[in-house]
């Protein structure tokens, strides 16, 4: 690193000796951008963060060096000095949302989030509520990266001249949001059309958490500064951490053609992968490859999306590639585990989730997994014991006391297993309690409230397949076999080529020769009845 210093010295003599004060400046940052880009991309970080350092030190206004400096101390795993970095930045324009970002990603690596997964009422209401696994990337910005065709650089939230904006910038920026709000609202009375002082009584909000009252703030900056990209990129924000969607999906798309900024791509990427969009989210994800080929959270998200879109062979170069590079990657373990238990190689995902958690040890995510891939395995005691260490991580993670139930039914442990589905009941977020009380029942052989409840179920996850054909299989046993029959039907209809169907089509033809005689008897004329007459 030495070494590189010296190098920087030499170019800064070299400069003033030749160059008057002015051009000195602009070609020398000129200078130092190139060769610490170079240095970047060669993968030296060391030496790209003297370069950039020395940028921001002629320069702490320049966003894309202060960017590449982040990055390049984060590579070298020193996030302190990179959250410093940041700070400085941000004491001038705490309400720049890329860096705001950076800032939560870096404060997620040391001090990592406990991970919440709310089911919901619906697809669309689907929200992660917490970065961990998110994959969500410190943005950064190559200029000779960038199409040809660049849009005019938007107006950007700045630090103002006006010191009513000052104090509620600096208020922000010590947390003083009472202070804030009380002087926003001051400036956006006086003049209703300052789109900078509705961007920051939004941001004000949401670095409350209230992300239901920020909403309006924005959705009124971008009416009043519609080629705003800060607008529009909090705008998405807001509307993905409040799970709508579409709506999301259309305002990171503004951003982006104000503004093909890394972060923005990214969240528009992970909109769509939640829409289910997976073509299009690997589309971006490509294109984000290309701005930033080095960024290892952009090879995260496609892997995981090419996972997710069924392209296991590509997704694995991906993932084998960032582990090469960095070996000790928490999520690049994690994926590679989620691949190998696709292919049903259960100890081997088993070993890859384990090095995940050594990485990251209070990860939800990672946890409930391996406890999924125990489950998978047959290896119900290590699950058990895998889903209870995320339970003592956070008591309230309901996928781990969702597995936990599901373990105990299976080992016929109903007195334990009724008291985690009680609480489970209780949130009324997982249609599961139903299949679990389901269960219970058919345990201690409760069969009416047993059939009650699978009917539950299948109304509302009737793609849970094992769900349809325990149902079904319970109404072959209370003699009910006409609807058993038609339950195996729905199953071969809907899951073919499953052992589900195969053993349904099974059923079917067994039970079907049984009904057809009642169905014969059911056509019979009534005794006494004349034959050929029709009866009313």
């Amino acid at each position: 690193m030495n070494n590189h210093k010296s190098h920087v010295i030499i170019l800064i003599l070299i400069c003033f000796f030749l160059k008057s004060d002015v051009i000195f400046s602009q070609d020398l940052t000129q200078q130092l951008f190139d060769a610490g880009v170079k240095l970047f991309s060669n993968k030296d970080y060391s030496g790209a963060a003297d370069y950039f350092g020395q940028i921001c030190d002629m320069s702490p206004d320049h966003t894309q060096a202060r960017s590449y400096l982040v990055q390049s101390l984060i590579a070298m795993k020193k996030y302190r000095e990179a959250l410093a970095s940041i700070n400085k930045f941000l004491q001038k324009s705490p309400g720049n949302s890329e860096f705001v970002a950076m800032k939560q990603r870096i404060d997620a690596l040391l001090n990592p989030p406990k991970v919440t997964v709310e089911a919901p009422a619906s697809k669309q209401e689907y929200v992660m509520r917490t970065h961990t696994l998110s994959l969500s990337p410190i943005s950064s910005e190559k200029p000779d990266k960038r199409p040809e065709k660049r849009p005019a650089k938007p107006a950007e939230p700045v630090k103002s001249r006006n010191t009513a904006l000052d104090q509620a910038l600096e208020a922000i920026d010590s947390q003083r949001y009472q202070e804030a709000i009380n002087i926003l609202d001051s400036l956006i009375s006086k003049d209703p059309k300052n789109a900078q002082a509705w961007h920051y009584r939004g941001m004000v909000e949401r670095q409350m958490g209230n992300h239901t009252e920020a909403l309006p703030y924005f959705e009124k900056e971008v009416v009043i500064a519609p080629n705003g990209f800060e607008g529009y990129f909090s705008l998405g924000d807001i509307l993905l951490k409040l799970g709508r969607l579409e709506e999301a999906e259309k305002a990171f798309e503004k951003a982006v053609k104000i503004k093909q900024g890394l972060y923005a791509m990214i969240n528009l990427a992970e909109t769509k992968k939640l829409l289910g969009k997976k073509k299009d989210t690997i589309e971006l994800y490509k294109q984000i490859i290309k701005l930033e080929p080095e960024h290892p959270d952009a090879k995260l998200n496609i892997a995981d999306a090419l996972i997710e879109d069924g392209k296991i062979q590509e997704a694995l170069g991906h993932v084998n590639d960032i582990l090469s590079q960095t070996p000790l990657n928490g999520m690049a373990h994690f994926l590679k585990g989620k691949i190998l238990m696709k292919n049903e190689m259960y100890d081997e995902a088993i070993n890859e989730i384990r090095s995940a958690i050594a990485a990251q040890p209070d990860n939800e995510v990672f946890g409930n997994f391996l406890a999924k891939v125990f489950m998978s395995s047959g290896k119900t005691p290590e699950a058990l014991d895998a889903a209870n260490k995320v339970l003592q991580i956070n008591p309230d993670n309901e996928e781990a006391r969702i597995m936990i139930a599901e373990v105990l039914i299976k080992t016929g442990d109903i007195a334990n297993a009724e008291d985690h589905v009680a609480r489970i009941e209780s949130s009324g977020k997982s249609a599961r309690a139903f299949l679990f009380r389901a269960r219970i029942f058919r345990a201690k052989g409760e069969r009416d409230s047993a059939l009650e409840m699978y009917k539950n179920y299948v109304n509302v996850a009737s793609d849970d397949v094992e769900g349809v054909f325990e149902y079904a299989a319970l109404l072959e046993e209370s003699e009910d076999k006409a609807s058993a029959v038609d339950m195996y039907k729905a199953i071969v209809e809907k899951f073919p080529g499953t052992s589900y169907s195969a053993i349904s089509e099974e059923r079917i033809s067994t039970l079907g020769p049984l009904l057809a005689p009642a169905a014969q008897a059911t056509q019979q004329p009534a005794p006494g009845t004349p034959q050929g007459k029709v009866t009313y």
